[in-house]
């Protein structure tokens, strides 16, 4: 752990510090990444937006930070162009942003059917059943009070949102209008 107060005086400018006080941990959609899923294809097509994702451990390439440190639960800050991505047919299929952080600039959205992260800095933005022809769109929205929403219980209760919420974490229902505790 390092022990760290950024910006100061004398600080040397370094990726990990900036993302260190971006979010510190928090993930969340900020604006736009709504659906428009193509059951006839099927894909999806998803709207231009930001998204803060936490990405984990940093740690610093600055030369002349010596030693490197290592910073903990820092964000990516991700704005993507509206993107078309391919579903997989008769099944839900798993809707993330994906920080790409291997490469500059290029935030990515992926489909899945396992429900698994591509990366350890992706956010899971939603959900489209091919099968039943439904989607539910704009997991982990943050509100502008800083609430975390989600689009019903069910995604509240999924397996993703109880993997990644601390309990005591509010978050609100947007379809029911209901505040919620994470246990």
């Amino acid at each position: 752990m390092v022990q760290l107060t950024f910006p100061q005086p004398g600080d040397l400018p370094d990726a990990a510090y900036f993302a260190f006080v971006s979010g510190r941990g928090r993930s969340g959609i900020i604006s736009g990444l709504a659906f428009a899923p193509d059951f006839t294809v099927p894909e999806v097509t998803v709207d231009p937006g930001k998204a803060v994702i936490d990405r984990g451990d940093m740690t610093t390439v600055h030369p002349n930070i010596s030693p490197a440190e290592t910073v903990s639960d820092a964000v990516a800050v991700v704005e993507t162009e509206s993107q078309t991505v391919t579903l997989t047919s008769g099944s839900v299929n798993h809707i993330f942003l994906d920080a790409n952080i291997a490469n500059d600039d290029s935030g990515t959205v992926v489909a899945n059917t396992t429900g698994t992260k591509p990366t350890t800095a992706s956010l899971k933005i939603g959900e489209v059943d091919t099968n039943t022809d439904t989607a539910t769109e704009r997991w982990n929205l943050i509100s502008e009070s800083g609430t975390l929403t989600y689009p019903d219980e069910q995604a509240i209760d999924s397996e993703d949102a109880q993997n990644r919420l601390s309990p005591g974490t509010l978050v609100f229902d947007r379809n029911a209008s209901e505040l919620f505790v994470i246990e």
